[in-house]
Parts: structure tokens; sequence; C-alpha cells
């Protein structure tokens, strides 16, 4: 084995351990799949994507969700207990003055929702954050129209604060206090 191949391997271990799953930070071998999801016209209602993405903007993307306090965003792959990539959990628009971050979640196959993963992984996140103690507020828009999200948000502690406005939609506003 070369060293380099050491270093690689690291790379692709999960860094944060949920109870079902495993979180690691993006890397550019994830390049494929998110591009996969991100031109996923399923996913576009909820995401608010404006069309498809170049491999270009993808690889971009990849190198400026690595660090929540230097990007201002992060991106999580999370993983089945067997390394296989179910998703991502994203955290954006951080406020290092409010001490604040947006969040987001995708379980990409339908097979892999309604399992506790999503649940599991935002604990997860959470548990991470609050020792850190890097934020003390997330927030996330949910579509009113979108009720397993709503009740995943929920579920791990998040309150609706207020209806406002989202590129013209009605959305729902929620927060957690860490």
């Amino acid at each position: 084995m070369h060293a380099g191949d050491a270093f690689n391997r690291n790379l692709l271990m999960p860094e944060l351990k949920g109870n079902i799953c495993s979180l690691r930070k993006v890397t550019h071998s994830d390049r494929d799949i998110i591009t996969r999801w991100e031109n996923n016209p399923e996913f576009w209602p909820v995401t608010e994507t404006p069309g498809p993405f170049t491999t270009d903007d993808i690889k971009a993307f990849i190198e400026s969700c690595r660090d929540l306090q230097k990007d201002g965003q992060e991106r999580w792959m999370i993983l089945s207990d067997s390394g296989r990539i179910l998703g991502c959990l994203d955290l954006f628009e951080y406020n290092s003055s409010a001490q604040k971050a947006g969040i987001g979640i995708l379980i990409a196959e339908k097979s892999d929702r309604n399992q506790g993963i999503a649940t599991d992984a935002l604990i997860t996140v959470i548990r991470h954050l609050r020792d850190q103690k890097l934020l003390k507020v997330l927030s996330c828009l949910i579509f009113p129209e979108n009720t397993p999200s709503i009740r995943l948000f929920r579920g791990v502690g998040f309150e609706a604060v207020s209806e406002v406005e989202f590129k013209g939609r009605k959305t729902i506003s929620f927060e957690l206090r860490l």
C-alpha cells in the first residue's frame, strides 16, 4: 500500500457515527452521485434547484462546502453500515455572529426512506454541533405539503416559528435551539 492509499481511505472513513448510519464530509469521489442527485428533477420541487448542474459546477460546490466556518456551508454524506451512500445532510447560510445555520437533508432512494436514517443522521449532526459549541440555532424552511419533512424535523425537536414566503411559495420556518 502506498502512503496516498491510506490517506484516500481515511477520507472515506466515517467521521460521525450514529446508531444506524455514519456521516463523513463530502469528497471529490462523491462528484458523480451528487451530480445525479442535483440533476434529478424529482428533487427540484423541494430543493428549488433552478436546473441542471455541470460537472464543473459540482466540483466547485464540493470545494466550497467542506468547512462551515470557512466556507459558510458544509455537506455531510450519509452512509449505511456497509458504506453505501444513502444521501446527504447540508449545513448552509452560516452566520457566525448569530451562531446560526440552515440545515437540509436528503435520503435519495425511496427504498431507504422511512427507516429512521434521516432521524439518526440529524440527531448525530445535532449532537456534534452541540459538542462543538459552534452554533446556537439551526433553521430550515419546509413547504407545508412536505409532511414527511415536517414530521422528521419536529421529531428531533425543531419548532415552527413562522410562515414565510420563499421564492414565491408559502413555507414554514422551523428552528432548533442547541
